[in-house]
């Protein structure tokens, strides 16, 4: 029996017991090659969302090849400092951050706008359910605090769901990404 990469798994099991959890290395970087390619055209910056799969190896592995981390709880921040990523902040803590850290380089999370006018019942719910992000609404006051402040933010995102099958809605928050870049000045 064998695994890709030639792997065999009775001998990993043998070496570390079970039950055992093994990922290829050699495939993930393929699929960061891949979204790589896909926004080639454009400026970006990738973000590995620590609550996909957070062992400090595979988090140690996106950090070699330069992704950033997004954690959002306090143990994908500690996992995400056991694998050497900077820490970073969003409007949420921005206040406290910003008294100690005001130079660190951050990027702010934006709340879309999406599941307020959308009349599907997935999106909606998503959207209030979320905890995620800067609401539409805090724009200004966000904006406010990082001119005040002289905040050091290089990016804004969205925080995207799985459940989300409506395009529009993507759109809608790529939207809400330009407005709150028209706002908030980029380092």
């Amino acid at each position: 029996m064998e695994l890709l990469g030639g792997i065999d798994p009775e001998a990993l099991c043998e070496a570390y017991g079970t039950p055992l959890d093994a990922y290829n290395a050699e495939t993930i970087l393929e699929q960061l090659k891949t979204f790589h390619a896909a926004f080639a055209a454009l400026p970006h910056r990738i973000l590995y969302a620590a609550k996909a799969l957070s062992p400090v190896e595979i988090l140690r592995l996106f950090k070699e090849e330069g992704t950033g981390l997004d954690a959002v709880s306090i143990q994908e921040l500690e996992l995400g400092l056991r694998a050497k990523f900077q820490p970073g902040d969003s409007l949420v803590t921005l206040e406290k951050f910003s008294a100690r850290h005001g130079r660190v380089p951050c990027c702010l999370r934006l709340k879309p706008s999406s599941g307020e006018s959308e009349s599907s019942e997935t999106s909606a719910r998503w959207y209030e359910e979320s905890k995620f992000g800067i609401s539409t609404g805090e724009l200004e006051r966000a904006a406010k605090l990082v001119a005040d402040r002289n905040l050091r933010v290089e990016g804004l995102h969205v925080h995207s769901s799985s459940v989300i099958l409506d395009a529009d809605v993507f759109i809608e928050a790529a939207e809400d990404a330009l407005r709150g870049r028209r706002r908030i000045p980029l380092a």
